[in-house]
């Protein structure tokens, strides 16, 4: 799956990184990570970042309205704003 990072993805604030909900569901969850995340729980997930580092992450999914989120966190401003990995709103990500 491509993603153009937002930015909302690249804000410090926020520290995280959202994902396409259907693409998550569809293309990369077995049964159980999808009943992890229904029940709130997280899913520690291994992160390769441009520059080849490899960094333990959480996937989790946010309420948010009337729709489920699903985003990356615990770490994701290390990558986000690493210069060695150039990363800057608009530029597509391979996840």
């Amino acid at each position: 799956m491509e993603k153009a990072l937002t930015g909302s993805d690249m804000n410090r604030g926020l520290g995280r990184i959202s994902l396409p909900s259907s693409n998550v569901v569809e293309d990369f969850l077995r049964v159980e990570e999808r009943h992890c995340l229904e029940n709130r729980e997280e899913i520690p997930i291994l992160v390769i970042s441009p520059s080849l580092e490899v960094s333990r992450l959480s996937l989790k999914s946010w309420k948010m309205s009337s729709s489920l989120v699903h985003v990356v966190t615990g770490g994701w401003n290390i990558i986000a704003h690493d210069p060695k990995n150039g990363l800057q709103e608009n530029e597509i990500v391979q996840i």
